[in-house]
C-alpha cells in the first residue's frame, strides 16, 4: 500500500491531502486521520476500494516555531499501515 500526505498553508491553518492506494488484490476498509492529536477523519470503507483521497481544509492555525504532526492509519484486508508528516512553522 502507498499512503500519501502533503499540506499547505491556507488562509486559515493548513489544507491537508490524504491519499491511500493499494495493489493487487488489497482493498481499503478504514481510514482514519489526526491533525495535532485531533481526529479530523474516520472512514469507514464499504465496500472496500483500493484508493481513497480527501482534502481537509482549513486544519488548525500557524505559529512561527510551532511543531504539528499528521497521522493516517488504514486496515485493509491485508492487515494495518499507516503514515506520519510533522513538520515546523517557519
Amino acid at each position: 500500500m502507498s499512503i500519501k500526505i502533503s499540506h499547505v498553508r491556507a488562509v486559515i491553518g493548513f489544507d491537508i491531502t490524504v491519499e491511500a492506494k493499494t495493489t493487487g488484490d488489497e482493498r481499503l476498509t478504514y481510514v482514519g486521520t489526526k491533525f495535532d492529536g485531533r481526529r479530523i477523519g474516520h472512514k469507514v470503507i464499504r465496500p472496500p476500494l483500493s484508493s481513497y483521497k480527501r482534502i481537509f481544509t482549513q486544519q488548525g492555525g500557524w505559529t512561527p516555531g510551532l511543531r504539528h504532526e499528521i497521522i493516517v492509519s488504514t486496515i485493509s484486508n491485508h492487515g494495518r499501515d499507516g503514515a506520519i508528516q510533522e513538520w515546523q512553522d517557519q
